[in-house]
Formats: C-alpha cells, structure tokens, sequence
C-alpha cells in the first residue's frame, strides 16, 4: 500500500497535514467545511471516493486528497487561480518527480479520473507560470517560464543568464 493511505485514500488536507501526502497526488479544492456543510462536503469527497477506489483497483499510483480552497488561496495562486470561486471546485495534481498539473476544464468527476489517471501515467504537460514566450529576433534570448528548458538546459549553446 502507499503512503497516503494513512489518512484514507481521499484525505482531508489542511495546512498542518498537507506534507503527509506522497506524490503523485491529485487534490480537489472546494468549501470544505465539516463544521457548517458537514453533507455537502461528504458528497464530494464519497464521490471522489469512488474513483480512488476504481484507480487503487486497477493498480493506478496516484493519491487523492481534498483540501478548503481558502486555506490553501497560496497554492491556488502558484497555479494561476487568483479569483477563487465559492461554488468552483479546482483540481490540481503533483506528479512524481513533483511536476505541477493543473485541470483546466470545468470540473466533472469524468475529468476528474481521466486527469487523474494522466497525472499517474505523465501523460500531461506540466504547467509552469509564466510570460507569453516572446519573440526572439537577435542573438539575446529572453528567458521566461514556457521556454526556460528549451534554452536554459542546451547543451549545444553555451549561455550566460542575466537577473
């Protein structure tokens, strides 16, 4: 089994729990609330419960978690999400070498497993923050977020980066 069974195979995860939860991991941010929407919250959660355990069956390694999307505004932001909606659920994922992966499309539970399956697999493009990727016209590049490997990490060029 893996690790983060220890808090089921759909956590609840808070900001004194998140680093118990391996990777790969896909979490859904919603009004997680145990405390005023006790039944609103367990109908997600069960749910996702269902796919954990389709997933878990069929021997796919991802994890599953839920967390309260205003406890976690700052992860939220580091994927994009500024405006965070109280009736919108967000699905984001950590690959296993920590990739980031973020679900663009509305949330169903469909996407929600087919994401997930992909986040298991590496099946997705990482999503990094970043500038549009400029137009390069001279011999200085500018680097940013969706080009930093392309130009960063060649092997056959030299470069030298200016911060």
């Amino acid at each position: 089994m893996f690790f983060y069974f220890s808090h089921g195979l759909v956590g609840h995860r808070t900001p004194s729990n998140a680093a118990d939860f391996s990777k790969p991991t896909v979490v859904v941010y919603y009004n997680v609330d145990y405390v005023r929407d006790t039944k609103g919250t367990n109908y997600v959660r069960n749910r996702i419960l269902k796919i954990a355990k389709k997933l878990a069956d069929e021997n796919v390694n991802v994890g599953f978690a839920i967390s309260n999307a205003e406890e976690f505004r700052h992860e939220l932001n580091e994927y994009g999400i500024d405006d965070i909606k109280k009736d919108v659920k967000y699905v984001l994922g950590r690959g296993a070498a920590d990739e980031k992966y973020k679900m663009s499309e509305d949330f169903t539970f469909e996407l929600l497993e087919d994401f997930a399956r992909k986040v298991a697999n590496n099946d997705l493009e990482p999503y990094v923050k970043s500038q549009p990727i400029p137009e390069q016209t001279d011999d200085v590049k500018v680097v940013v977020g969706k080009n930093f490997n392309e130009i960063v990490n060649d092997k056959s060029k030299d470069g030298l980066i200016e911060v």
